[in-house]
């Protein structure tokens, strides 16, 4: 490959990482956050929180694994130079 090939594929799958964090925040965690905050105080806060705790969890270890990956893969190219 050359150069700016060598360059350019770290540096969007680095974006694509990125990007797929912040939509992975915007579209299931902060959602569930407000529906977790917009409950009635009035019912049992365990409850409440288990209701939504096992997608939320999941989803945060796919935002910190593409979190991490988008830190890796510059950080491999530039090492490799």
């Amino acid at each position: 490959m050359g150069q700016w090939a060598d360059s350019a594929l770290p540096a969007l799958v680095s974006l694509a990482c990125y990007t797929a964090t912040l939509g992975i925040t915007s579209g299931v965690n902060i959602p569930l956050n407000n529906k977790l905050h917009d409950r009635p105080a009035s019912g049992n806060a365990a409850t409440g929180r288990k209701s939504f705790e096992r997608r939320w969890t999941l989803w945060n270890i796919h935002r910190t694994w593409l979190s991490l990956a988008a830190l890796v893969a510059p950080s491999i190219a530039w090492a490799s130079l």
